[in-house]
């Protein structure tokens, strides 16, 4: 997520394969390989680490040995024997993975500036605040019936900027994407991205909608142009 979150402060374009991805759920994100189990513990230890810890079963403490052995920091083997706690227990934490979408896998995948494209992309990736967060949203609906064409998945910050938008892609009717709400990334993403920004992304197609219809939307009323102006301009990529 570093990488993510230089392309946006830099403009520098990230690459992603296997070759450069260590992280399982990154490479599972961006569709690079399916998803593998590679903490000590294999799947079940990943259930556990997830949820309520590993200290408290025969097999999670035999991990947590496992992970000692690899001179894993002090902060991972809390993390792993306490357990990061984004479910109440192993089971919805396997649950919460079935439910997640799949992807084909593909040999790289590349986040770049919007500008510097010359082919479109498979989906557009926005850092909002508050305000243009509202707005976003808004403009998302604005030519869709009923209210659902903007998705807050519980998610990795990876998979709410790679994952879930390019799976929206391959849907008739996609819809946007909130992400970067992952607890265990914020404060990684804090140092290079400052606190209060998420993620909003779009397959190109609901872009290129949106874009069409900001004209005709608030946008253009007076409504807006009171509060969007103090509103700085997204980054995208």
């Amino acid at each position: 997520m570093l990488l993510v979150a230089r392309a946006f402060t830099d403009g520098r374009p990230a690459m992603f394969s296997t070759r450069s991805v260590r992280c399982p759920a990154t490479a599972a994100a961006f569709g690079l390989e399916e998803p593998e189990w590679r903490w000590p513990g294999g799947y079940e230890g990943t259930l556990r680490l997830l949820s309520s810890g590993n200290c408290g079963s025969e097999e999670g403490s035999a991990a947590l040995e496992e992970l000692k052995a690899t001179g894993a920091s002090g902060a991972v083997l809390d993390e792993f024997r306490n357990g990061e706690g984004f479910k109440k227990e192993p089971g919805l934490v396997a649950e919460w993975f079935a439910s997640m979408p799949s992807l084909p896998v593909m040999p790289y995948a590349v986040l770049m500036p919007l500008s510097d494209m010359d082919v479109p992309p498979e989906a557009v990736v926005v850092l909002a605040d508050c305000l243009q967060l509202a707005a976003l949203t808004t403009l998302a609906n604005f030519a869709r019936s009923g209210d659902g064409r903007v998705l807050i998945p519980h998610a990795a910050a990876c998979m709410s900027v790679g994952l879930y938008p390019l799976a929206e892609s391959l849907s008739a009717v996609p819809r946007a994407v909130v992400g970067m709400l992952d607890i265990s990334c914020r404060s990684t993403m804090w140092r290079v991205l400052g606190r209060d920004l998420l993620s909003f992304s779009m397959p190109w197609s609901l872009f290129c909608e949106m874009e069409s219809n900001a004209d005709a939307s608030f946008m253009s009323r007076n409504l807006w142009r009171g509060i969007g102006r103090k509103a700085a301009p997204p980054s995208s990529a």
